[in-house]
């Protein structure tokens, strides 16, 4: 039995409903751009994410039209290298995901691209260097001020249909937590999800690995159901490990056991970049 999402109420619960039931690609660094962002909504994807890309970056490019490819294309006033490209037919699908450390910085990013995008969202889960040094992904998971004054910022900057959304991590700096660890992990994961809902976020994606963890450390599934289970009023969406139909209908019969109400949404990365073709429901779930 799938759980009723309708049960899980939100803030913004008109603009969460763009969440609910839905399998959505993951921003992915180098990987996220036009071709995959158009190849995996072809096959279904119900929203695609753009790579994150720095606030700086794009409110300092200028856009240009392209007209041989009929793309927008942002392009760095500095080296006139691309910092970003998208089409008009993606725009209903598209999320933009930025990477910043303020909210000044968030909202002349945002206006830059109000009109090419239907919402954004703010990295707080990116453990690489560059990112915690510039004060950004999850580094904001340890400044709960920073990140929901940005989320604030961004939801005062945007129209009111338009969605705010944030992608977090288990705010825990041990690669393996001991399960009383975890407990604690899951607490303070939760409150700070609570902050980001109240400050906006109309549904929050939960990369279910700590901070350290990387990509070769199995995700944590059962922390999802016990996260959302702290956060009735939150849109809560599953992210970690989903590399093909089995991996969803196995998340979905854990999620069954718990009797939690959840969103019954998937974020996709690898996955989805391996075989865009996941994205096709009709697939049977051995594939």
């Amino acid at each position: 039995m799938v759980p009723h999402s309708e049960e899980v109420v939100s803030a913004y619960p008109s603009l969460s409903d763009r969440y609910r039931n839905v399998e959505i690609l993951a921003p992915m660094v180098r990987a996220c751009t036009l071709p995959l962002r158009k190849l995996t909504a072809s096959y279904g994807a119900d929203l695609v994410y753009s790579e994150e890309i720095i606030d700086q970056k794009i409110y300092n490019s200028k856009r240009v039209w392209d007209p041989s490819f009929k793309t927008w294309d942002y392009i760095s006033q500095r080296d006139n290298s691309l910092v970003f490209q998208t089409a008009e037919d993606e725009k209903p699908k598209l999320i933009f995901q930025m990477g910043t450390n303020s909210g000044p910085g968030a909202q002349k990013a945002a206006m830059t691209l109000l009109q090419d995008v239907a919402g954004f969202d703010v990295n707080m889960g990116c453990p690489k260097s560059f990112s915690i040094k510039g004060g950004m992904g999850s580094a904001l998971l340890k400044k709960p001020e920073v990140a929901t004054d940005i989320l604030k910022t961004l939801r005062r900057t945007v129209p009111e249909t338009m969605p705010v959304t944030c992608k977090v991590r288990l705010i825990c700096d041990t690669q393996q937590p001991t399960e009383e660890e975890l407990q604690d992990v899951i607490k303070r994961t939760s409150e700070f999800i609570k902050g980001c809902s109240d400050a906006g976020a109309c549904a929050v994606a939960l990369h279910t690995r700590t901070i350290p963890m990387r990509p070769r450390n199995p995700a944590i599934w059962p922390t999802f159901a016990q996260v959302q289970q702290l956060c009735p009023n939150v849109l809560l969406i599953p992210n970690g490990d989903f590399f093909d139909r089995r991996a969803i209908e196995a998340f979905r019969a854990l999620m069954d056991e718990t009797a939690v109400p959840w969103s019954n949404s998937f974020m996709i990365a690898r996955g989805g970049l391996y075989n865009p073709q996941m994205f096709d429901k009709t697939v049977p779930a051995t594939v």
